[in-house]
């Protein structure tokens, strides 16, 4: 079924007229286009597309009409005839491409309305490093979406931006530039081998293999190749499992104790990193609370994600509402990931985190084993996956904890915990199956 609705980029609700700013209207066209995520169920996703028009939203109408008010002074009669133009080229578009039998996706879509209008550039004329550049800027400017119909985020726009800067060199490497259909199990091989001779680990090429093969379904969808080696069972993602750390409950209270009054740079950093370690949200989430998150009396902590557009409600630890007490409510402000790591390293060294670690890592092809210090191994990521880890050895239900982390299968949480021998028999031990003395031995 086609639907065509128009919306403004930036409503401005709550804002006076005078105060308001023209903003761009966006197209959204539904015409029934759906991808399955990974349990199956379908999603629809429009073709969102900018208008180019820009409107006040004094004067504006969202529901039922969409379009410009009946207001004398704005000239809304040819503002709306151009929006009609638009819905109905859009829909005259999708039925021309349809009787030709082709697959309509709303990148397609895009691409042709571009090509009758006269905007952007034509892809067809692009070769494959141009249309991942393409694809990064549609990224940027949210005119492409992710699969759950939300904006992509900036994490996998910067990794986008990494995997073109490799293949960049590696074309260097190679003396010859890349086409769609050169992008096949040979070119697998020397790219992944290439990246191993820059010593980079197995997860950084698998991660750098996942956006390629990304670029290459894109340019399917659009028509661009009919390549389709990037299927193929041995085109596949590098993945090895990494040995994280969680700090356990007991260590938690050591660095929430820890006296850092001498150093107003270091306790704020302490702060936070242990609010993540009681909410497990990432990184990028602590940067954008606010007051307002903070709900039911300050128990409760309810945020809207950045990396999955998903809202999250929490229950506040009461280390969380001291903190939130202490700083009056405007919490800290985050400094750079970097940063935050390095002196998150210096605070769990002078809280005495010194158990040697053994990790195991492949580089450059080989495998390695190296043992480290643990304040060492302390990252702002270790925060969010204590909190998954100590509410599981808590006995908090699974799906209560993957509700906040985010984890859409009981098995990617549980690849995504780290618990020792010893933290797994002593959870077992609680377990009724070990307490049952009611069947003895005669």
């Amino acid at each position: 079924m086609e639907k065509v609705i128009f919306k403004l980029k930036e409503p401005q609700k709550g804002i006076s007229k005078n105060k308001q700013k023209p903003t761009l209207v966006n197209m959204f066209f539904s015409f029934g286009y759906y991808e399955r995520s990974n349990s199956g169920t379908k999603k629809y996703i429009p073709l969102k597309y900018s208008t180019g028009l820009k409107i006040t939203p004094f004067y504006w109408k969202d529901k039922p009409d969409y379009q410009a008010k009946q207001i004398s002074d704005f000239a809304y009669k040819n503002f709306n005839i151009k929006l009609a133009n638009l819905k109905n080229l859009v829909i005259d578009l999708h039925r021309e491409l349809e009787n030709k039998g082709k697959i309509i996706t709303p990148d397609i879509l895009r691409d042709e309305l571009n090509r009758k209008l006269g905007r952007g550039t034509n892809i067809h004329n692009l070769n494959f490093g141009d249309f991942i550049r393409l694809l990064i800027k549609e990224s940027e400017e949210g005119s492409r979406i992710g699969k759950n119909g939300k904006k992509i985020s900036k994490a996998t726009i910067v990794s986008y931006k990494t995997t073109l800067k490799h293949l960049e060199k590696y074309q260097e490497a190679d003396r010859r530039n890349i086409n769609y259909d050169q992008v096949d199990l040979k070119f697998y091989k020397k790219f992944t081998s290439y990246l191993q001779s820059q010593n980079f680990m197995p997860n950084t090429i698998g991660k750098n293999i996942k956006n390629i093969k990304v670029f290459l379904k894109e340019a399917n969808k659009r028509g661009l190749t009919d390549n389709q080696n990037y299927r193929d069972d041995e085109f596949r993602v590098y993945q090895e499992e990494t040995e994280q750390i969680y700090l356990n409950d007991s260590e938690l209270m050591g660095l929430y104790n820890l006296d850092l009054k001498d150093s107003s740079r270091l306790e704020k950093v302490r702060d936070l990193f242990i609010i993540g370690c009681f909410t497990g949200l990432r990184f990028s989430d602590l940067g954008q609370m606010k007051a307002e998150h903070f709900i039911a009396d300050n128990t409760r902590l309810r945020i809207n994600t950045l990396k999955t557009g998903e809202i999250v409600e929490i229950p506040l630890h009461w280390t969380v509402k001291e903190l939130h007490k202490k700083y009056d409510g405007r919490l800290p402000e985050t400094i750079s990931n970097q940063k935050m790591n390095k002196y998150i390293k210096e605070i769990c060294q002078l809280a005495g985190f010194n158990e040697k670690i053994s990790i195991a890592k492949t580089k450059g092809g080989l495998r390695v084993d190296r043992s480290f210090p643990k304040h060492e191994l302390v990252t702002v990521h270790t925060a969010r996956r204590s909190f998954a880890t100590n509410m599981y050895l808590a006995g908090v239900p699974t799906i209560s904890i993957m509700k906040i982390t985010g984890h859409r299968t009981e098995k990617a949480f549980l690849r995504y915990i780290k618990i020792s021998q010893e933290d797994n028999a002593r959870k077992l031990a609680e377990h009724p199956y070990f307490k049952n003395n009611k069947l003895k031995i005669v």
